[in-house]
């Protein structure tokens, strides 16, 4: 009666021993399994922004080659990333593409609204004007 005794607890931590190792693998795989991800912090896509030269600024998971507008880029051991643009005036597509060692790859297209540039006539007319202002109109010479 011992030695089944003995066999039953052999068995079962056998048992045990294999479902702690398969739920382990299977954890630590999750990573393998979801693929690459792509989170963008700034700018939002559809955002209007004050100045063409902007910064980009995200976090990629799961990857082994991340690209903005088809040019590659580095991450930081967290996978975050920051990389300053300067776009044209009007409206302007990022592509920003994360691709894993399996070849799965995903794309973010980011969207954004850039002012237009001021012409150098139109900034200065505002400030001169063809009078001067009422206060100083006793001191212009004649």
């Amino acid at each position: 009666m011992r030695t089944d005794f003995k066999k039953t607890i052999k068995t079962w931590a056998a048992i045990l021993a294999i479902v702690l190792v398969s739920g382990y693998a299977v954890f630590q795989a999750r990573n393998l399994i979801s693929g690459p991800k792509i989170t963008i912090h700034f700018p939002l896509s559809g955002e209007t922004l004050k100045d063409r030269a902007f910064i980009i600024k995200g976090r990629a998971k799961n990857i082994s080659n991340i690209s903005l507008n088809d040019s590659p880029i580095f991450v930081d051991e967290r996978g975050d990333f920051t990389e300053k643009l300067i776009a044209p005036a009007g409206y302007s597509v990022v592509k920003i593409e994360v691709i894993d060692r399996f070849q799965r790859s995903e794309i973010k297209y980011i969207e954004v609204l850039l002012p237009e540039e001021k012409k150098l006539g139109e900034t200065r007319s505002a400030t001169l004007s063809s009078s001067p202002p009422e206060e100083d109109r006793e001191n212009v010479p004649i």
